[in-house]
């Protein structure tokens, strides 16, 4: 193959690559409700989602149950061409910690840090 073809399967995948990126939902803002908590403290997580169309949200299946999080349900909420995530939970260990993961259909939160402060 020479340099040309090598230019042109590299272009192809590139535009292969970025209808992926922008055909996924794209989080448009984070909000923690209260922005700052305590061990104990019932929180919402409101996460906003754009979405292109065709992507289908649901709440988890099953809950996550670790030791140091206590998750009380998890909803989702459409708004026009967004859709709301919320989560609420319970920690109860201070520090920075980070939400397992949860599958919401055509999103997957993972990675999310918190910081929980102590009382």
């Amino acid at each position: 193959m020479n340099a040309a073809g090598i230019r042109r399967l590299l272009a192809l995948f590139l535009i292969l690559a970025a209808s992926f990126l922008y055909a996924s939902p794209r989080v448009v803002s984070v909000h923690l409700l209260p922005p700052e908590f305590y061990v104990g403290d019932t929180v919402e997580l409101r996460i906003i989602l754009r979405s292109e169309g065709g992507e289908l949200f649901r709440p988890p299946d099953v809950l996550p149950q670790p030791d140091w999080v206590f998750f009380h349900g998890a909803r989702v909420e459409q708004r026009g061409e967004n859709h709301e995530l919320r989560i609420f939970f319970s920690p109860f260990s201070p520090g920075t910690r980070t939400l397992p993961e949860l599958d919401f259909g055509s999103y997957v939160l993972s990675g999310m840090k918190i910081h929980t402060s102590s009382i």
